[in-house]
């Protein structure tokens, strides 16, 4: 089911001019100053007139929503293949098991022993 996203959830269009203009002005300040002149008048916008942001606002959350679509499961897959995988190949070549899955033939039971000192039973829950 695709991500539907309703204006409650949208930024106003005050913080939209506000933030994106404060950290383009930012990025103007510290590295490229061609692009500081848009933040001032997105801030600008946001602090006169916020109104006149809507459109940009929801075009911005648009291209962030399809932005997300494209770079969730694509960061999904290197943290999997770059973390996880080779991570459980180096435990299967270490001989690991944490959760003890691998086939015992001389064991009586699977069953876990369980320490009874402990005073975590379920007696007297509440």
């Amino acid at each position: 089911m695709p991500y539907k996203c309703s204006m409650e959830q949208h930024p106003s269009d005050r913080s939209f001019g506000l933030t994106v203009g404060g950290v383009l002005v930012a990025a103007g300040i510290w590295r490229a100053p061609e692009i500081a002149l848009p933040g001032v008048v997105l801030v600008l916008l946001g602090l006169v007139r916020p109104a006149a942001l809507h459109t940009p606002n929801r075009l911005w959350m648009r291209m962030s929503h399809a932005i997300g679509r494209v770079t969730n499961p694509v960061m999904t897959a290197l943290l999997f293949f770059c973390i996880v995988t080779p991570l459980g190949f180096a435990m299967r070549l270490f001989g690991y098991d944490p959760l003890h899955l691998r086939f015992d033939p001389a064991a009586e039971s699977y069953w876990a022993p369980r320490d009874t000192s402990s005073t975590t039973d379920m007696r007297n829950q509440f």
